[in-house]
């Protein structure tokens, strides 16, 4: 018996970002994206088939076809320089990842120090702290202050207006565990904290650890390069120990299951509905 979650395959951002990529290139042929629109390979592959190239950095030959910002987002700097020497630039960040960029925006103006909890090598991370202006501070999931260089730590001690925001694919669970930890380090005068984490996500673990509960062995579907996607697993392996990771249908093992036994299936949010269609087609044969 296979189970499948409600919410699986693509969320309305990585939808959107694809559909706006794929139009992209049907109407100019060939285009470029500042790293993986999404971080499925899968997508990636068929779209670079389809004419997308992927680039680290942009050249003079590069600006000269349309550039497609990724789904996370990219640093408004960057985005200036583009809009100067490009005449198309198609915009498909999340629009939830684009509302966290709004507010870093508003708290720098009016004043805040702007924390960001998440991943300080993740493309969202860095796109958000060009947004939260150069005083902002990239605090690392799971990490001490003692992450800060001494300069930043004796900025931040002395700051009074405090702003704390999340990456969104960040779980709420490792972002208040991280929150709980940087607070105990410092106490301003004021502090504002915001939860941005994705309701998307949010909403597909509590569906997940539902059916983790009811199953035998659990399968996530998606890619290890997907934030999303390792943090749904990581809290899935804690509530049911026999859930594993897959990116598809050909890395899935006998061995894993019994017969009588319930599976579960759960996705990532840019994991493709083909790939879902597949790991189903090769359950039918436990």
């Amino acid at each position: 018996m296979v189970i499948t979650a409600k919410e699986i395959g693509f969320c309305f951002g990585v939808k959107r970002a694809v559909s706006l990529c794929e139009k992209a290139l049907k109407e100019y042929g060939q285009c470029v994206s500042f790293g993986p629109i999404i971080h499925n390979e899968r997508v990636i592959k068929r779209l670079c088939r389809a004419g997308l190239t992927t680039i680290t950095e942009f050249s003079g030959e590069d600006v000269k076809r349309p550039v497609i910002i990724r789904s996370h987002g990219i640093h408004p700097e960057m985005k200036k320089d583009l809009l100067r020497h490009q005449r198309k630039v198609v915009d498909a960040t999340c629009p939830f990842v684009r509302k966290v960029q709004d507010l870093v925006m508003v708290l720098k103006r009016e004043g805040y120090t702007v924390i960001i909890i998440g991943k300080p090598e993740h493309p969202e991370v860095k796109a958000l702290a060009g947004f939260a202006g150069e005083g902002s501070l990239i605090y690392p999931v799971g990490e001490r202050l003692v992450r800060f260089e001494d300069e930043e730590k004796k900025k931040l001690l002395s700051t009074r207006r405090l702003a704390i925001v999340s990456q969104t694919t960040n779980t709420r669970e490792g972002y208040y565990q991280a929150l709980r930890s940087l607070l105990e380090e410092t106490a301003p005068p004021e502090a504002r904290i915001f939860n941005t984490v994705c309701r998307v996500t949010e909403r597909r673990r509590a569906e997940a650890a539902e059916i983790a509960k009811r199953v035998d062995i659990l399968l996530v579907i998606g890619s290890r390069k997907s934030a999303n996607t390792t943090n749904l697993y990581r809290m899935m392996r804690r509530i049911k120990p026999q859930t594993y990771l897959i990116s598809g249908a050909d890395q899935i093992k006998n061995e894993w299951y019994r017969p009588g036994q319930r599976v579960g299936l759960v996705s990532g949010t840019s994991t493709p509905q083909e790939t879902i269609e597949e790991v189903k087609e090769r359950l039918k044969g436990w």
